[in-house]
């Protein structure tokens, strides 16, 4: 019985080792939140507009004095192309208990936002590689 647990637990682990991706890279930027309050960051490649996309967005939450890197797939930016090629990614900050008190409509109608950030690859590196709220 011992023996055939062995063979299995050797299996097993094989098998997970051969499904490791080792060396993949991760595409993102880290926010902080350098508030007292919980925030909610989205982004999209919006400019000239300067509102709140109207579809759907992917959404981020930081806890207050907390750091999270947001990846590329919040921004619908594979790898961060276009951010690194030079174009704008708007950075949208926005109070947790607004977010989840109005709807999205109304948020974008009255821009209750708390802070926006334009920004490219060269802006975020020029930020020290972070984006600090606020």
């Amino acid at each position: 019985y011992m023996r055939k647990t062995h063979i299995f637990s050797v299996l097993v682990l094989i098998i997970l080792m051969t499904h490791c991706v080792i060396g993949e890279e991760f595409y993102g930027l880290n926010i902080k939140n350098n508030s007292s309050a919980t925030i909610i960051v989205c982004g999209a490649y919006i400019l000239p507009d300067t509102l709140l996309p109207s579809g759907q967005v992917k959404i981020a939450t930081i806890k207050p004095n907390k750091s999270s890197f947001v990846f590329d797939h919040y921004f619908e930016d594979k790898e961060l192309k276009r951010f690194d090629s030079g174009e704008k990614l708007t950075i949208f900050i926005i109070d947790e208990q607004v977010y989840k008190s109005e709807p999205w409509d109304t948020i974008r109608k009255y821009n209750k936002i708390l802070k926006r950030y334009e920004l490219n690859n060269e802006d975020y590196a020029n930020m020290g590689g972070e984006v600090n709220y606020p």
